[in-house]
């Protein structure tokens, strides 16, 4: 089922200013931040968000030991299935340096808490801060929904005529994809996965680019 962009208001909204303070909590977020032309506003990201170069000039708001810790994949995932299981988490968010930020939006997701910091962990902090700020849910299941995921930055930071822009561009390149591939005789079978070890298959989007 495909799920459109939700934005959680813990308080309100600051439209009276133009100049959004952000706070992206997962690459996604930050690159789409990055296509409206908005990385001056971004004032921290999460230990994940490397792109565009300028994200690693903010300050990093989360952490998480598992992080470039050069385990395998099977490592990785039997660290992570015993930090649920004693933790409840595998990441840590920086409650200081985000009160020091002052965000006026922050950008997560709620879908998975081994992707980001867990939705309800950032709702609870952000609703002691000043304001408070507003939470968005980018949760696409499509690349419409991704799409959709930029117009709703764009309309809540006030830059809508940005999306109507990048939009317009992404959905050439994939149009301009669809036609070339659509005269290839000879498909050769794909399988796509999201982890080697155990073997994850990959969901949302990834198949529908194939």
């Amino acid at each position: 089922m495909a799920l459109r962009p939700e934005v959680r208001t813990e308080g309100p909204c600051r439209t009276d200013r133009n100049v959004k303070r952000i706070v992206s909590l997962v690459p996604a977020a930050t690159e789409i931040a990055a296509a409206l032309g908005l990385m001056e506003q971004v004032v921290g990201v999460s230990h994940e968000c490397d792109f565009p170069s300028t994200a690693n000039e903010r300050p990093r708001v989360t952490h998480s030991p598992v992080h470039h810790a050069g385990l395998t994949s099977s490592e990785v995932d039997a660290w992570v299935r015993r930090a649920l299981r004693e933790n409840g988490t595998i990441y840590t968010i920086d409650e200081r340096l985000l009160r020091e930020l002052r965000p006026d939006v922050i950008l997560t997701q709620k879908l998975c808490d081994v992707c980001a910091v867990g939705y309800g962990t950032v709702a609870r902090l952000a609703a002691t801060l000043p304001g408070p700020p507003t939470i968005v849910n980018l949760e696409p299941s499509s690349v419409s929904d991704i799409f959709d995921n930029i117009r709703q930055v764009a309309e809540l930071c006030d830059v809508p005529e940005r999306a109507t822009a990048v939009v317009t561009q992404l959905s050439s390149r994939v149009e301009m994809v669809r036609m070339r591939t659509g005269k290839i005789v000879s498909r050769p079978r794909c399988f796509l996965m999201e982890w080697v070890d155990p073997p994850f298959c990959a969901g949302h989007w990834g198949p529908e680019l194939v």
